[in-house]
């Protein structure tokens, strides 16, 4: 069995209403299966298109294929398929979410900021009690992590979003607090050392022991090595391979 077959069994539902839609115009479309095993190849080992075994297909094909399924919205819609499945299934724990964002090098293209480490991205992202992805936000490396924390909070596509989130001491900040105070989240960070008077007592910084969750998601997402550095020129593209990462990641998860 295929490493990628729970995924494909979401996603081909997705691809049989959009081949249908597209109609039965020019030559036969060559079988989806062995593209999608060959982008998710592509995904995990960060190949040039160039470098994709035979068994997949030309590679000029799956580009194209990649290519239409992302113009089209379908890797996006997969990955809210995905959380739905698991939803439904009781796999996602939103009692408590942590927050966080880790640095991509970008090597050329669109949305790319400047930093200390250099030109790349920034993937922002919250992950559910269990450690899984529950939403992500990639965009430019230079804004300040606690600038996107609303931005990343809206991208989660969950109908009950956590109303604990902890962060880091990035994130320790009175506007912040009640600007998401608001929405009905508490967030939780360590108080940063220039602070007068804190505002975190033991208590609620036990659950900050627990921030390991957030960076164990990261490493299992960066083993996608087309996640872990950039090379695409479109930004769009580079989501494309985060979004399938992410959604491989759940899929596996809800198919235990």
């Amino acid at each position: 069995m295929s490493e990628y077959e729970a995924l494909w069994s979401l996603f081909s539902p997705i691809l049989k209403i959009h081949n249908q839609s597209k109609g039965a115009i020019g030559r036969p479309r060559r079988n989806d299966r062995p593209i999608f095993e060959g982008i998710m190849w592509l995904t995990r080992a960060g190949a040039r298109w160039q470098d994709l075994p035979p068994e997949f297909g030309s590679h000029q094909t799956a580009h194209r294929r990649y290519q239409e399924w992302i113009d089209a919205g379908l890797i996006d819609l997969l990955s809210k398929s995905t959380m739905a499945l698991a939803v439904s299934r009781g796999v996602i724990d939103t009692k408590e979410a942590f927050i966080d964002a880790t640095f991509v090098p970008a090597k050329k293209g669109d949305v790319i900021g400047l930093t200390k480490k250099g030109k790349g991205n920034k993937i922002m992202a919250i992950c559910d009690a269990n450690g899984l992805l529950i939403a992500l936000s990639p965009g430019s490396a230079s804004p300040h992590e606690s600038s996107l924390v609303d931005t990343t909070i809206d991208a989660c596509p969950l109908n009950e979003i956590p109303t604990t989130i902890i962060g880091d001491k990035a994130y320790d900040s009175d506007e912040l607090d009640s600007s998401l105070l608001k929405r009905g989240i508490r967030l939780i960070a360590p108080n940063k050392y220039n602070r007068i008077r804190n505002h975190e007592d033991g208590r609620s910084l036990r659950r900050y022991r627990r921030r390991w969750k957030i960076e164990r998601c990261f490493a299992w997402l960066q083993s996608y090595r087309k996640v872990s550095t950039r090379y695409e020129i479109k930004f769009c593209n580079w989501v494309g391979y985060i979004l399938l990462a992410a959604s491989n990641l759940m899929s596996s998860r809800i198919m235990r």
